[in-house]
């Protein structure tokens, strides 16, 4: 729904992805949303019925992560991280200067590849000391460095779901991500939650997650419990759900 919502955060055609999304509701037996948000967005966008947009959520790998797959020059819980497309709605030129302000003496390492808007992030990068930009990873370093990262930074302006908070709190990391949408419906109560909006209060969150080993663990240990809601097996029965009541309406 980012380009129907947000327009200012996407080069996608918002008019054009309308109809297309329209389109397929007049031939589809349900859609499937990955969150209560995105389920609530697609209802107000096609003024579909209520039982058309079915949330299924996700499921994350809870598989233990080895350090030996972290890039050269990391160590575990020697870094900030953050994760994912490097583009305006990841809300990256806030985050950096959040960062700065903040003080805090770990790296901020940001992977992923170039997205939408990623050349006026760029010099804002070269301008932040501390800040190591890690290009496009395989999926074990990609996970190696969610699963020892300090803590995970997610302030997106936008999202459909937040996989990398699902994702690092399953696997014990500690997570700063916003107060507001389905980063803070994924998150479920469970992370240092801000508005991303204020880098003020940005820089404080980082600075807290850089010292503060006894938050640390205790939103470590809160993210675990809610990573229960995205096992696959829940994932599965979720899924199942829908496909049984699609099967169950008459032809």
């Amino acid at each position: 729904m980012i380009p129907l919502r947000r327009p200012d955060l996407t080069d996608i055609d918002g008019r054009r992805y309308h109809r297309m999304l329209a389109r397929l509701g007049e031939c589809a037996a349900r859609f499937i949303a990955v969150s209560e948000t995105a389920r609530d967005e697609i209802e107000r966008a096609l003024s579909c019925p209520a039982d058309f947009v079915v949330d299924c959520s996700l499921a994350v790998d809870t598989t233990p992560t080895d350090p030996a797959n972290l890039p050269a020059g990391l160590t575990p819980g020697g870094f900030l991280l953050v994760c994912g497309t490097v583009e305006k709605r990841k809300n990256i030129a806030r985050l950096l200067d959040a960062y700065r302000q903040s003080k805090a003496s770990m790296p901020l390492v940001i992977a992923g590849p170039d997205g939408w808007g990623a050349s006026e992030i760029a010099p804002l990068l070269a301008a932040t000391p501390g800040a190591i930009r890690l290009p496009y990873l395989d999926r074990p370093a990609l996970r190696a460095l969610i699963g020892h990262a300090r803590a995970l930074a997610m302030p997106s302006l936008a999202e459909g779901f937040g996989l990398p908070v699902a994702e690092a709190m399953a696997l014990g990391t500690p997570v700063l991500t916003s107060n507001q949408g389905a980063l803070a419906e994924t998150a479920g109560g469970a992370a240092l939650a801000v508005n991303p909006e204020d880098s003020a209060r940005l820089g404080t969150a980082l600075r807290r997650l850089a010292k503060d080993d006894a938050l640390c663990a205790k939103l470590a240990e809160a993210g675990r419990r809610n990573a229960q809601r995205f096992t696959p097996e829940r994932f599965a029965q979720r899924l199942t759900r829908a496909y049984a009541a699609v099967m169950a309406e008459p032809l």
